[in-house]
């Protein structure tokens, strides 16, 4: 019996060290056209602008589709997959009275806006990479900030207890700002992405830079906008009921050949009424099956250790 319950405790380790990895799989989409075309996907998690040539951008159930809202320029959506065919397609989500939706927009008629990647692209050559990691203790400190890139707008403020024995922090990309901050970048900081901390200064929220002009057309090369949220999921919003559909719409067309696929928020919103962004009630789609598994064959190898051992025993 004793050997049973051994048995049964190292089964539920290791179910227990299996669900952090679960926690971080890649949401993907659940459409025909996604699985159909996975292999020509890939994830995105950006925010982009809409910027229309007719003022408005127009959101399809599938690229090439039936029309299902629409868009006045200016609005924010955050695109998490991307379809890299027929001049380019931009996966989200958004929600109006029916709950959450899923929609394609095409990618001519959107602007990035500016972010860490962003940042990276125009500064990549000034950042520093020291032999040895830098490191930050954070013992003392009350908060933590934690910034999309330096000198953006918006930022996270991560609470630190000192007494909690939290590990120092180490960095090894480093960027020096034009008024001598030392700023260091994070890959992963429980849950945050990207982002990058203040060395010189770390528990401030006063950091801000001059933020570039926003600028929503597609066709010139994208302005840095304000900062988006680094924490990973910027929300989708309240969409209204879909729109009637512009003079053309192109039909559906037939799937090509499997293509690829990736990642969780969305908006959404009308030409009447702008969205507000807010975060989606579950960032992972469909029901968690893989878990729901493991649990379930933990079970039935308890209770058949736990007859076997038994009748072993009598």
């Amino acid at each position: 019996m004793k050997r049973a319950m051994t048995l049964l405790l190292a089964l539920v380790l290791c179910l227990a060290l299996a669900a952090p990895a679960l926690a971080d799989v890649i949401w993907e989409p659940e459409s025909d056209f996604y699985e159909t075309h996975f292999d020509e996907c890939y994830p995105e998690n950006r925010t982009y602008v809409t910027g229309g040539e007719e003022g408005v951008v127009y959101a399809f159930d599938v690229p090439l589709g039936k029309l299902t809202a629409e868009y006045p320029n200016g609005e924010e959506l955050w695109i998490e997959w991307i379809w890299d065919r027929e001049g380019g397609w931009g996966f989200f989500r958004y929600r109006d009275d029916d709950g959450w939706k899923e929609a394609w927009v095409q990618l001519g008629d959107l602007t990035v806006k500016y972010d860490a990647v962003s940042f990276a692209q125009e500064h990549g050559s000034e950042f520093i990479y020291p032999e040895e990691e830098t490191l930050l203790p954070l013992e003392g400190l009350e908060q933590l900030v934690l910034w999309t890139y330096p000198g953006a707008v918006d930022h996270s403020v991560f609470s630190v207890y000192s007494d909690s024995g939290e590990p120092p922090l180490w960095f090894n990309t480093l960027y020096e700002d034009p008024e001598g901050r030392t700023w260091g970048n994070l890959n992963y900081y429980y849950g945050y992405r990207n982002v990058w901390v203040c060395l010189d200064d770390p528990e401030s929220e006063e950091l801000s830079g001059v933020v570039p002009a926003e600028d929503p057309t597609p066709a010139e090369t994208p302005a840095p906008t304000e900062e988006p949220a680094p924490t990973g999921e910027p929300a989708p919003t309240e969409a209204p009921a879909p729109t009637e559909a512009p003079s053309e719409t192109a039909a559906p067309t037939e799937a090509p050949v499997p293509a690829e696929t990736t990642s969780p928020a969305a908006v959404g919103g009308s030409a009447s009424t702008p969205a507000s962004m807010a975060s989606p009630a579950q960032p992972s789609g469909g029901f968690p099956w893989l878990p729901v598994v493991l649990v379930a064959a933990v079970v039935v190898v308890a209770a058949v250790l736990l007859a076997v051992f038994g009748k072993k025993k009598k």
